[in-house]
């Protein structure tokens, strides 16, 4: 996962998915104040996208 440096030197180089972590921490930073100022006490779920990295380990 995020793309780890590594991932490309083992063999075969591993297929891996590139997160965006700043907008990860920002969405939970906001949806933790949800909780905490807005007292929202219904659940959210949030979907975020990612980049997948391909290299030799897909078919």
């Amino acid at each position: 996962m995020n793309d780890a440096s590594i991932a490309q030197y083992v063999s075969p180089p591993l297929t891996t998915f590139r997160i965006d972590v700043k907008l990860l921490c920002q969405t939970a930073i906001d949806l933790l104040l949800e909780r905490l100022v807005d007292k929202r006490t219904s659940p959210k779920t949030v979907l975020m996208s990612c980049n997948p990295i391909f290299r030799k380990s897909t078919g």
